[in-house]
């Protein structure tokens, strides 16, 4: 929890120059290879993107590893630069879908962040649920109409149970009565959480929206932490407003992107969108079936794309959105950002997403929206891109033999005697050498390029910073 905190802290100094006692700080090198310099400033907002995932906690040992990684990005990026992989039609293309991306999130600090304001027993509300459990079933509807009679039909005694069966028609949800399990407050939308989390146990909430349609919640049983005293809370308070201020966040901007489509004019090229279903619609349920798709949504149009039609179809309008062409690259450049649960619905459910995306886009270009750091982001990207390019030239000719499987096995102890070439086994001991001999292929590249003897690495200057962080007074903690 401590983590948010941090990451919270950071995005605040973003705009607080008055935090550092010399704003050049953060201009300082971090990390040199040769040409190559990583400054405290492209570090921490590096850094500030590792930690929002759960798995890692903030460390110093954390900060040493992810300013190593970031130096052979920078290191395997000027590689990609000498062989001019910085010119091909692909990058350009991946380099204007992240800055588009960047110029939406711009536009949602601007006009999202400033109305994210709670009174104290709103605080206070949201520690108590964080420390709760909800076993919870609900009902699903498309429209707030059928939700509505849905609703009157349980207030006249319609079991919960045999209404999910006709909701859902088949599957888990249908036999289970739309049981969703014990859910946290902080994993589900904001109406929806509040909706479960205020609704007595035995109690259905009232017709509930989100982004995907419309709920009735049953609440079936709950669970506490006991004895949640007032200085528990005063400890975590600023953890508690985080969450809040993030999914109030998240349904104020939920709100603003309706209004916006509702009241945009989007007009389909229906031949070109299904075309564009046949060819890249079996692409991206693959890319979700394999458990890929945070790949695919954090790498914006991947190595796939050239493998389908659709590529070489980007200048073909999909739909008009308010007069204004969108093209099958548009929809190419902004898809891979929507979130990864659209890829469980279905291709209208992602082309509304995609619209919606660009309409805010062209509203942000309008507005003029970009943020303090939109420079170095879009640097940090450039250097991603461009490792993740050359990487494979790197590795394509690295491959396992039989004898190097052997002596793998040897090395730990273990036996293939009697198994089948294709068997699991078999298959992770390929994959456990074949990723040993990508890293050592990749250690060597980066040996060529003089990194590893040269590299120079300032991490007391990284530790000063974060222990600075971590001493802010709490005012210094909370947003302005």
């Amino acid at each position: 929890m401590f983590v948010l905190l941090l990451i919270t802290s950071l995005f605040i100094q973003e705009n607080n120059r008055d935090f550092y006692p010399g704003y050049s700080v953060l201009d300082s090198a971090v990390a040199i290879a040769g040409k190559d310099t990583l400054t405290l400033n492209q570090f921490r907002l590096a850094y500030i993107e590792v930690l929002k995932h759960p798995a890692f906690k903030e460390s110093p040992e954390l900060r040493e590893a992810v300013l190593k990684d970031q130096m052979k990005i920078m290191v395997l990026a000027s590689g990609a630069r000498r062989l001019q992989l910085d010119t091909t039609r692909q990058f350009q293309f991946r380099m204007e879908a992240y800055q588009k991306n960047l110029i939406r999130k711009a536009h949602y600090n601007h006009n999202i962040a400033p109305r994210l304001t709670f009174t104290e027993k709103e605080v206070e509300e949201a520690y108590r649920f964080t420390q709760e459990s909800r076993l919870v079933s609900h009902l699903f509807f498309k429209s707030k109409e059928a939700a509505e009679q849905a609703f009157d039909e349980l207030n006249r005694g319609a079991s919960f149970d045999s209404l999910a069966s006709q909701v859902f028609r088949s599957g888990k949800l249908a036999d289970s009565g739309g049981d969703l399990g014990w859910v946290d407050w902080r994993d589900l939308d904001y109406e929806l959480a509040m909706a479960a989390f205020r609704t007595r146990t035995g109690f259905i909430s009232r017709p509930v929206r989100s982004q995907f349609g419309w709920h009735i919640l049953k609440i079936r049983d709950y669970k506490k932490r006991p004895l949640i005293t007032r200085f528990e809370y005063e400890q975590k308070r600023e953890t508690a407003d985080y969450l809040l201020r993030e999914k109030r966040g998240e349904h104020l901007a939920y709100l603003y992107l309706d209004s916006l489509i509702r009241s945009a004019s989007v007009t389909i090229n229906p031949l070109t969108a299904r075309e564009l279903k046949e060819w890249y619609w079996p692409v991206l349920n693959q890319k979700t079936s394999n458990g890929s798709e945070q790949e695919f949504q954090m790498e914006p149009t991947g190595e796939f794309s050239q493998q389908v039609p659709v590529w070489q179809r980007q200048h073909d309008v999909l739909a008009t959105l308010n007069g204004q062409p969108f093209t099958v690259g548009d929809f190419l450049k902004t898809v891979p950002f929507i979130p990864s649960s659209a890829w469980q619905s279905d291709f209208k459910t992602v082309l509304d997403l995609v619209f919606r995306d660009e309409l805010v886009y062209r509203e942000a270009v309008r507005s003029g929206a970009k943020s303090k750091t939109h420079q170095i982001e879009m640097k940090l990207a450039e250097d991603r891109i461009l490792a993740s390019a050359i990487r494979p030239l790197i590795l394509r000719d690295v491959s396992v033999t039989g004898e190097e499987i052997g002596k793998w096995l040897s090395a730990n102890q273990l036996s293939l005697t009697g198994a089948p070439e294709d068997s699991l086994l078999v298959k992770t001991v390929r994959g456990a050498v074949l990723a040993e001999k990508k890293q050592q292929a990749e250690e060597a590249f980066l040996a060529e390029t003089g990194y590893t003897g040269s590299a120079i690495f300032y991490t007391e200057r990284v530790h000063r910073f974060y222990d600075r962080v971590t001493r802010a007074p709490k005012r210094e903690m909370l947003d302005p």
